[in-house]
């Protein structure tokens, strides 16, 4: 597999750890998640707003990037912005799922006797996941304003770069370098505070 020159070392390893997915490699799998389900899940949580589904998607995006390791293309993009991507789509699906069903009401709510107060890891994992979604708008807070709408409309909102280019009035490669350059951002953030 030959990667791009502005590839970082990060980029370079987790390529590596794909291409050994692609031959059947799970410990390359392993690896490959523990570089990047936390912001990953940070970022489905914050399409979604829903942690049990987001959990679901990261999962899913991890089994199906397993699957397709093997059509994982460097020239398009860096390896976090594949799973990004193949994960954002899941997400987007599901929410568009849950907008054709009818809402179902919470067990909780049909037994008030039953309720997530009642749970005190539940809300210590409730307590974690605020903390992490603060840090993470925080983080996102220091993209510059061009860096924070692009990557709202790809990754919240599941416009294509195409879309973002047209409804922003902006040339194509300056959206895909907006989003490049807040992603990589983002990422340094969280692989700086995990230090």
């Amino acid at each position: 597999m030959i990667l791009p020159p502005d590839y970082t070392a990060e980029d370079r390893k987790a390529a590596g750890w794909i291409d050994q997915m692609a031959g059947g490699g799970m410990e390359a799998l392993d690896s490959l998640y523990g570089l990047y389900h936390r912001p990953l899940l940070g970022l489905f949580g914050a399409i979604l707003k829903d942690d049990f589904a987001a959990e679901e998607v990261l999962q899913d995006t991890f089994l199906r990037a397993w699957n397709q390791a093997g059509r994982f293309d460097p020239e398009l993009g860096t390896p976090f912005a594949w799973l990004a991507t193949i994960g954002k789509r899941m997400a987007i699906d599901r929410l568009r799922r849950q907008r054709a069903r009818p809402a179902i009401q919470p067990e909780s709510m049909e037994h008030p006797e039953i309720s997530e107060d009642n749970y005190s890891g539940d809300a210590r994992e409730r307590a974690h996941r605020q903390l992490e979604a603060q840090w993470i708008r925080d983080c996102f807070s220091e993209l510059t304003e061009s860096q924070q709408e692009v990557v709202e409309l790809a990754f919240l909102q599941g416009y294509t770069h195409h879309e973002i280019a047209e409804k922003l009035g902006k040339p194509l490669g300056t959206v895909k370098s907006d989003l490049y350059r807040g992603l990589m951002h983002l990422r340094k953030a969280f692989l700086d505070g995990n230090d």
